[in-house]
């Protein structure tokens, strides 16, 4: 998998024709569930993420990384989650348009998580659609294959991001399968033009978690993002 993710970036670097790239710093003393995944036994985690964007040739790539610190139930104090989301365009390798009513592309869809002892695969499709006042929406189906269960899951992500509304924009993600529904949605507003620092915004990031064994999170954190 390493030399697949090494040969992803590499693609993308050499026939990029779009991208672009965010750092974000979160806060919040609210984490205070009883998720062994998200929750500290203090409720306070600091999280640095970093996100990138690219497309390329036949579609586009998707990474991020999330360094959270914090007082977590496993003792870990410092812990890195990462995803990696390749898609490639059924129009660009076709090289003919496939559109129709609200549906802009479709494409098939991979996904690679890795943590501490957790990985999982996925393999599906998705499409973007064209949705009044949003930039972005996507839904990706995929089949998801986890290394701690073994087990194959349909999971359903919904991204969006919304156009902007005096200085302020929304963009987030909805993960759902048959065993635990997570989303993050986050509310900025561009700083940029007070401060002199074009694609600095600051707002904050609503996360939700739960699982059918009883295990929920939900916590509001403080957010600064800085995008390029």
């Amino acid at each position: 998998m390493k030399k697949i993710t090494l040969l992803l970036a590499l693609v993308s670097a050499l026939f990029a024709d779009f991208s672009a790239s965010n750092i974000q710093l979160l806060y919040s003393d609210g984490f205070n569930g009883n998720s062994f995944v998200y929750d500290a036994k203090d409720g306070k985690k600091t999280t640095l993420t970093l996100e990138h964007f690219r497309e390329f040739g036949y579609g586009d790539v998707f990474w991020f990384a999330d360094i959270t610190n914090g007082n977590s139930f496993d003792g870990q104090k410092t812990k890195i989650y990462s995803e990696i989301s390749p898609r490639v365009s059924l129009s660009k390798i076709s090289g003919q348009k496939i559109s129709f009513g609200a549906i802009k592309d479709v494409y098939l869809s991979g996904q690679y998580n890795v943590g501490k002892a957790y990985q999982a695969w996925l393999v599906g499709g998705g499409v973007e659609l064209a949705i009044p006042y949003m930039q972005v929406f996507g839904v990706n189906i995929y089949d998801k294959r986890q290394n701690v269960s073994g087990k194959h899951q349909t999971q359903t992500t919904i991204n969006y991001k919304t156009n902007n509304f005096y200085g302020f924009h929304a963009t987030g993600f909805h993960d759902i399968t048959d065993e635990d529904y997570s989303t993050h949605n986050q509310l900025l507003y561009d700083l940029g033009g007070y401060v002199g620092v074009k694609g600095l915004f600051v707002g904050f990031e609503h996360l939700h978690y739960r699982h059918n064994n009883g295990q929920h999170t939900d916590a509001m954190q403080a957010m600064l993002k800085f995008s390029w």
